[in-house]
């Protein structure tokens, strides 16, 4: 055998290995695509679980911030805009920051309040605990029966409550994990 019938055979063992394996790794993709989706269709809420907005359950909203200035406005607004009863979720900004988000954050507070939001500006005095800390801290205040908490740079869509709470109808279910833009 000459070298390049050694080469030729060699590339052609090593491109047969590879295309084996991406094949098998393809497979592998299907057959986790076939059990999301009977899954994903098996644990939908009933759309009709929480008809009447009586039947809607009281939720607190947090929001950890820490010198967001940026888009610490942008991200109340857009909790303020939920489609969900303005007297059915209170949101807790928990605010430990040391720059001028105090005041945007007071500002957006005393605006939204004055619309009829429940809306709270928590502050600290000692930063213990980062966001996280915060949270701790906050959560005896919270009154709501189920509690949402955003970072500073997501931004949830309007039906974020309506689409997710309904979920919680089935005692199984603690935590629901949903798509975000940034």
């Amino acid at each position: 055998m000459t070298a390049m019938t050694i080469l030729y055979y060699t590339i052609l063992v090593i491109y047969s290995v590879v295309l084996l394996y991406i094949t098998v790794y393809c497979l592998m993709q299907i057959h986790l695509l076939y059990y999301y989706g009977k899954h994903h269709l098996k644990t939908r809420p009933n759309d009709q679980a929480l008809v009447g907005e009586s039947d809607l359950p009281f939720v607190t909203i947090q929001l950890p911030i820490y010198n967001e200035q940026y888009v610490v406005e942008r991200l109340i607004d857009a909790v303020c805009r939920f489609d969900y009863p303005r007297d059915k979720f209170e949101i807790h900004i928990l605010d430990d920051s040391d720059d001028e988000t105090v005041d945007l954050v007071r500002k957006k507070v005393e605006d939204y309040a004055g619309r009829g939001f429940l809306i709270r500006q928590i502050t600290r005095a000692k930063r213990q605990g980062y966001k996280a800390g915060a949270l701790r801290d906050a959560m005896h205040e919270a009154r709501g029966e189920f509690v949402a908490i955003f970072d500073a740079d997501f931004l949830p869509e309007p039906e974020f409550l309506r689409r997710t709470i309904p979920y919680f109808t089935d005692e199984k279910v603690g935590v629901v994990q949903t798509r975000w833009e940034h």
